[in-house]
């Protein structure tokens, strides 16, 4: 991984995992990251955040069986976390109801990411945490979402010293 990639992934998984922390004052956290590529993100959270019980990783990893080896051999160790090899629209029904947080680092097309968002916020908590990468590009499915569904997710402004860079969030009311 080059130097410029891995700053920016330590600065997205720094953010989410005191994001995490903050927000929730319950220890026994079920988390869903759509999107693991090689895990760094999600060896982070489950390194660094002692309020995750549960934790769905989810990527298809299609023709590309090597990220999948290596994903899985980064997560064996965690047994609070389930890798599931499939689409996030096929995963929607392996995971229960009640989830507490999300992120979303998949598909990022139009189509994709308000897919995503549709299969997934209907599983959120009342008080759960959507968050995602790339705004400028996810803004548009997540406008149309909120358009369909109504004011369900609200922006959220505490914390103003997590500088958000790529990251942003929402909370679903």
């Amino acid at each position: 991984m080059s130097c410029c990639i891995q700053k920016m992934a330590r600065k997205r998984y720094t953010v989410l995992t005191k994001l995490v922390d903050r927000h929730f004052k319950s220890r026994d956290l079920i988390g869903v990251e759509i999107g693991v590529h090689h895990a760094v993100t999600t060896v982070h959270l489950l390194t660094h955040s002692r309020k995750i019980a549960k934790y769905y990783a989810i990527d298809p990893y299609v023709d590309r069986e090597y990220r999948t080896k290596i994903t899985q051999a980064a997560l064996a160790k965690y047994e609070k976390c389930t890798f599931l090899h499939t689409t996030s629209h096929e995963a929607r029904t392996q995971v229960p109801d009640g989830i507490d947080f999300i992120f979303i680092d998949g598909d990022a097309s139009y189509e994709g990411f308000l897919m995503d968002l549709e299969d997934w916020v209907p599983k959120l908590k009342s008080g759960g945490l959507v968050t995602a990468e790339k705004w400028t590009r996810s803004a548009p499915a997540v406008e149309q979402y909120l358009k369909t569904h109504g004011p369900v997710l609200q922006e959220d402004a505490r914390w103003p010293d997590l500088k958000r860079g790529r990251l942003w969030w929402r909370v679903k009311v």
